[in-house]
């Protein structure tokens, strides 16, 4: 999740993971604030075109916890139907991308009035980059990940019960009891995404009763776990 789109509680759930890795060197007050800035600046209505190439996973795979996460997607999903100068594409975790190596980490292109520059981030710093022979390099990479990415209209996070019905099947499987192998025949708790969700804009069918769940269903489970967060909002 870039810098720039991130909420304060994201931040901080950051923080407390890099804390559980090792001790740290830096203010968490003042990267934070320093995060705020930058989000203003950028997100202001006057400010710079700014496109935003997320990867499937960021939106699906959870290292933060889900009450965070679904404040943050909700954040994104706001400043994308609000910002006409910010547009987001999604990488799909299936995309096939010709023409070249994936980069080895996020980063981030600038260009300006100067020279472009470009912002590769490691496990340790960030590198940046404004010699051609490297801004090219990423510039490439940024446009093989962008014509293997969805277009911009297709990428919204709709707030639509419909879409994520779609997404998951009828009626949400939470997933408390499900601890590995052999525990296939437990029964999940169903309940209704079309309750009080304000989250969403749109009716879906009610899920009706208990279901034993299958193995796509399992492999959606972190996603009912969000889901379940959301309609707690």
């Amino acid at each position: 999740m870039p810098a720039v789109l991130q909420i304060p509680d994201f931040v901080w759930a950051l923080v407390e993971l890099d804390r559980s890795e090792r001790p740290i060197t830096y203010s968490p007050e003042r990267m934070a604030e320093a995060r705020l800035r930058r989000q203003r600046a950028m997100l202001r209505p006057d400010g710079p075109t700014y496109e935003v190439i997320l990867e499937e996973f960021v939106v699906r795979r959870l290292n933060v916890p889900v009450s965070v996460m679904g404040h943050q997607l909700r954040h994104l999903a706001d400043i994308v139907a609000g910002q006409p100068n910010v547009t987001l594409r999604v990488l799909p975790y299936n995309a096939r991308l010709v023409g070249g190596l994936l980069p080895k980490s996020s980063f981030a292109l600038y260009t300006f009035a100067d020279p472009a520059m470009a912002v590769a981030e490691t496990i340790n710093s960030d590198l940046v980059y404004t010699d051609p022979s490297e801004t090219q390099r990423y510039e490439g990479h940024y446009s093989r990940l962008r014509l293997a990415s969805l277009p911009a209209a297709d990428s919204k996070l709709i707030r639509s019960k419909t879409k994520f019905w779609q997404m998951i099947g009828l009626g949400t499987r939470l997933r408390p009891d499900l601890f590995g192998p052999g525990q296939d025949k437990k029964q999940f708790l169903v309940f209704d995404l079309a309750r009080n969700v304000e989250f969403f804009d749109s009716d879906i069918p009610e899920a009706d009763g208990r279901v034993q769940p299958s193995l796509g269903e399992r492999l959606f489970a972190q996603r009912a776990e969000l889901l379940y967060t959301l309609h707690q909002l």
